[in-house]
């Protein structure tokens, strides 16, 4: 489990820092285009305490359109997302959220 703390910090900085700079950042090997357009649309989409009870839960909410790319990304979604958000220091695993 990640901390409540590292959860609400990947959602701020996602929510605050600009699509090209988190696609310069993120956008490599199993991280695709689609996984950053999806989980963005997610946190922008969700209240904090909804985008981190679809991170804990590894769920997408059903309420938007996806393109072909997100679909295609969707398959293994927050386990690739998740990898990604550690190996950047952006969540810390820890006390369970």
């Amino acid at each position: 489990m990640y901390t409540t703390d590292s959860i609400s910090g990947l959602c701020n900085f996602l929510k605050t820092t600009p699509e090209n700079a988190l696609k310069k950042m993120f956008v490599a090997g199993d991280f695709t285009d689609g996984h950053l357009r999806l989980i963005l649309k997610v946190c922008r989409a969700a209240p904090e305490a909804e985008f981190m009870t679809y991170f804990n839960d590894e769920k997408l909410p059903q309420m938007f359109k996806l393109s072909p790319g997100e679909k295609k990304a969707q398959e293994n979604f927050w386990p690739v997302c998740k990898k990604k958000f550690e190996q950047l220091g952006l969540i810390v695993v820890g006390k369970a959220a």
